[in-house]
């Protein structure tokens, strides 16, 4: 008998045993329900197996009602320990579970069936109860304590309150259950053993319960935490979602390339950007719901069905290049990327158009410039050509006219002869000029003057009766670096043109030059009150050989010299309608040019009064075509001096070797050695020639003979020539020997 400790004692009457059991029992009926309870909120195993375990209790609490503590019957005794240790092996089982044990449910297997085998033996086989009762209450009781002992760590790591409660829960059960051989012969005992039982299973399920709750409120506080993060990253994706729609929107909004976006199955217009608005001719806002097919239409007509979408489609997904039509009419080529794509959980199509006109442009410029090149290598050929036998034909001429017995019939033909010929040589000047730019000879220009004296020279045009003259310059006109004489041959040409525009015009017929200052550029304008020109002709009117005048009115080249020349300074001439109702023609000029510098000079017709003292000049002609070297020596012969001629330059050295000379004409281009190379090795061998030199070219200003003349200064005479310009020379010759 256990006495009282401070007045508490364990000490329970035998007849106390039944009332214990049935207060146990009902108190785990109550367990189990609330488990099962527990099982069905939390859905969670642990319950399942700790629900069995608590079963199997009650039904060892129910044979421990039924029948005695003392019984020897072996079957009773069997089935009590058998429930024990189910019990305390699904305790453990669903324990391991929660703490997230390696569960091994080999060892489990051997533990029951280590417990089931010895309680049969201990019932059937021992006659000592004692004996067969401790190994099993014994290896229950080291379990528990085990268990214990893993709730307290497990209690170190979460903090729990539950685990703490459970591991001293389990730590008292393992040291009551391995207690329990000792007491069981013992009513008194027994009766307190049942009662402590009871207290500790309680214990144990309101601190798995305690437990359970705790992890339930750990799992909800770190679901919040993570729904936080969560929002909080949902926000930021969100932000983010907004941000780079707002970047795709400005990007869409701002892209150069035309973007379209269009339902597949009727091709109508989901959205568009500026770009493509702008090609389209269309704003935006007024393009949703439109086909495609009124833009970028196809051969063959419209399109109805479904199949003839599909195919046009399939046309634009493999077609690099199309051709967009807005509502004006105007065509505008582009290249085109399709790509199908997903907009707002339907097929569309998205098309991305890259304008072409500009390359087209560009191409058209390209080929422009190709066949103005090679039209100009045939027109420079040409011209070359045709410089020496016109040379010869004027030359002859005016040698004929300068004798004194003519007839007058005679004198009038060949007057006549004399005026084609020059105008011949005009014309293929002028082709010269196309085909090759000019040398420019630039320095500080005022236009005001400039243009004052070509409206005073237009009254002497043959086509400027009641013609009223116009002129608008600004007072603050800056001068401009430009080369004056093919300043106003350009002008000259507009000009001349206007007031043939307005020949079959009636009054009021005007013509208008205006000059006006910009930011980095002067604004020059020669307008009229003609017919115009039609828009579609005004691209047209600057290239060569195109002219709207009848056969034999016009070459077709003023226009495009006056742009060669233009653009030689670096400026800009277009074609527009003038506020006068006619055409005007605007050139723009830089404000900034480099001035040319010095430069071979050609010679002139300018007269020096030298015959009183006139030397008698010895000349030496060299050029390889002979009409035209056997006129100049007879002109130079008819002019008083004593000329040699040598149709070889190889011949010509040899000359100059033996005979002294005042004055060497030379071709520049000659078959056997040319003009750069004849200088060069008589001025290597006599100096003093150089500046005897006058060089006979057909070449209009351009190329390498007039780099050479600029680079030597030497004179040089534009074939072809007349009588006054070798005169000319020859007298500016004699001016020098005179002086010297």
């Amino acid at each position: 008998m256990i006495h009282a400790i401070k007045g508490f004692s364990l000490d329970l009457p035998e007849e106390s045993l039944k009332a214990a059991l049935v207060v146990s029992l009902l108190s785990v009926w109550v367990l189990i329900g609330l488990f099962f309870y527990l099982n069905r909120y939390t859905r969670r195993h642990y319950f399942n197996v700790w629900t069995g375990a608590w079963l199997f209790y009650a039904v060892w609490l129910t044979l421990n009602l039924s029948f005695p503590l003392a019984t020897d019957i072996p079957l009773v005794v069997m089935l009590r320990q058998w429930c024990l240790g189910g019990t305390v092996t699904l305790l453990l089982w669903g324990s391991a579970e929660f703490l997230q044990k390696l569960n091994r449910p080999l060892i489990f297997g051997l533990f029951v069936g280590f417990l089931l085998v010895w309680s049969y033996v201990g019932a059937y086989h021992l006659d000592s109860r004692l004996q067969a009762q401790l190994p099993v209450f014994g290896l229950i009781g080291a379990a528990s304590l085990f268990t214990g002992y893993s709730f307290l760590h497990f209690r170190r790591q979460s903090g729990y309150l539950g685990a703490g409660l459970l591991a001293f829960g389990f730590s008292l059960w393992g040291l009551h259950l391995g207690s329990v051989p000792l007491v069981a012969n013992s009513a008194t005992m027994a009766s307190a053993a049942f009662f402590i039982s009871a207290v500790l299973q309680l214990f144990i399920a309101v601190s798995m319960i305690v437990l359970v709750l705790e992890e339930v409120r750990s799992d909800k506080e770190r679901l919040r935490r993570q729904m936080l993060v969560a929002d909080s990253e949902k926000a930021l994706i969100k932000s983010r979602l907004v941000v780079g729609e707002e970047r795709y929107r400005q990007l869409f909004d701002t892209a150069g390339d035309g973007i379209i976006v269009a339902e597949a199955t009727n091709l109508r217009i989901l959205e568009l950007n500026q770009a493509a608005g702008a090609l389209l001719g269309v704003p935006p806002a007024k393009a949703g719901g439109r086909c495609l097919l009124d833009f970028i239409p196809v051969a063959g007509g419209g399109l109805g069905g479904p199949d003839q979408v599909k195919e046009w489609l399939n046309t634009l997904l493999h077609q690099p290049e199309a051709t967009v039509v807005r509502p004006d009419g105007r065509q505008t080529p582009v290249t085109v990327k399709a790509t199908r794509v997903d907009w707002s959980g339907r097929p569309a199509i998205q098309l991305c158009l890259h304008d072409l006109s500009a390359r087209v442009q560009l191409e058209a410029q390209l080929r422009q410039a190709d066949k103005l090149t090679a039209l100009g290598s045939l027109i420079a050929g040409m011209a070359h050509e045709l410089n020496n036998p016109l040379a010869t034909i004027n030359g002859f001429a005016d040698l004929l006219l300068a004798r004194p017995d003519l007839p007058d019939k005679t004198r009038a033909q060949l007057e006549t002869m004399a005026r084609e010929g020059r105008r011949a040589s005009d014309l293929v000047r002028r082709f010269a000029v196309f085909s090759h730019p000019q040398n420019q000879r630039r320095q500080s220009t005022d236009l005001r003057p400039l243009l004052r004296r070509l409206s005073e020279l237009v009254r002497f045009h043959p086509l400027a009766r009641n013609v009223e003259v116009l002129l608008d310059l600004d007072a603050n006109l800056p001068a401009i670096m430009a080369d004056e004489d093919q300043l106003s041959h350009a002008l000259s040409n507009l000009i001349s043109n206007a007031l043939q525009a307005m020949e079959t015009q009636t009054a009021p017929r005007r013509l208008l030059l205006a000059a006006r200052p910009g930011e980095h550029s002067v604004r020059l304008s020669v307008e009229d009150s003609g017919p115009g020109v039609p828009e579609s002709l005004q691209a047209r009117v600057f290239e060569p050989f195109f002219t709207t005048r009848e056969v034999g009115r016009g070459a077709g080249l003023g226009l495009p010299i006056t742009r060669r020349i233009v653009e030689d300074h670096q400026g800009a001439i277009v074609c527009g309608r003038s506020s006068l109702g006619g055409a005007a023609f605007v050139i723009t000029l830089p404000l900034e040019n480099t001035d040319s510098g010095s430069a071979g000079k050609p010679a002139t017709a300018t007269s020096t009064n030298t015959r009183a003292r006139a030397p008698r000049l010895r000349v030496l002609v060299v050029d390889d075509d002979e009409p035209l070297a056997g006129m100049l020596g007879e002109m130079v012969e008819m002019l008083g001096h004593q000329p040699t001629i040598c149709t070889a330059a190889r011949v010509a050295l040899k000359t100059i070797e033996t005979t002294h000379f005042d004055v060497i004409f030379s071709d520049y281009r000659m078959p056997d050695l040319n003009g750069e190379e004849f200088y060069r090795q008589i001025v290597s061998r006599h100096p003093r020639l150089a500046n005897k030199f006058v060089f006979l070219t057909g070449d209009a200003g351009a190329g390498e003979s007039q780099i050479f003349f600029d680079r030597e200064r030497v004179q040089f005479i534009y074939k072809p020539f007349d009588i006054n310009v070798i005169k000319a020379v020859l007298e500016s010759q004699m001016t020098v020997q005179i002086a010297g």
